[in-house]
């Protein structure tokens, strides 16, 4: 039963999250463009029409960010506290089970966020010629990196950090 309702918790939210994603992905493109045209033509007209994409775009990669965050405790909120949650309740799983169900399914809706974002971010700034300078610094850089244990415990708090946040939003909420 449990994975019944992590299967309708994702069922039930792909179609919101797809078109945020696309959207998000789309500007980030649009505004990858913006940069190589300002590379290429030093226009005062597509230099600040450039300039107000790059601000525009900084505000809604911020909004989608807080869409996320309000998507996420408000599926929480409806899961388990509205008229849908008293129908939730009567199924025959534990409150321990829902919460994890939506616990487990915002994580990785989060995880899925985070990898949207960084898309958006390479997208946007790291346009052709660039791409392979790019790859070059990110190669140069991991040949001298070594991980030490602050490494390891950042490493383990970025993967733990979704689930804890949304655990304490839901905890904050119940």
């Amino acid at each position: 039963m449990f994975g019944k309702l992590i299967k309708n918790e994702f069922k039930n939210t792909w179609k919101y999250i797809l078109v945020m994603s696309l959207t998000v992905i789309a500007l980030s493109i649009i505004g990858g463009l913006q940069m190589h045209m300002i590379n290429h033509e030093s226009g005062g007209l597509i230099y600040r029409f450039s300039q107000l994409y790059m601000g525009l775009y900084v505000i809604a990669m911020i909004v989608f960010q807080f869409i996320v965050a309000f998507f996420l405790m408000g599926r929480f909120y409806k899961k388990m506290f509205t008229t849908e949650g008293y129908l939730m309740h009567t199924l025959p799983v534990t409150v321990d089970e829902h919460i994890g169900s939506l616990l487990i399914t915002g994580t990785i809706w989060s995880y899925f966020f985070v990898l949207v974002t960084l898309l958006s971010v390479y997208f946007c700034f790291v346009n052709g010629a660039d791409r392979a300078s790019f790859e070059q610094a990110i190669h140069e850089m991991m040949k001298y990196y070594h991980v030490t244990g602050d490494t390891a415990l950042m490493i383990v708090a970025l993967i733990l950090g979704p689930f804890v946040s949304l655990l304490s939003a839901y905890c904050a909420m119940a």
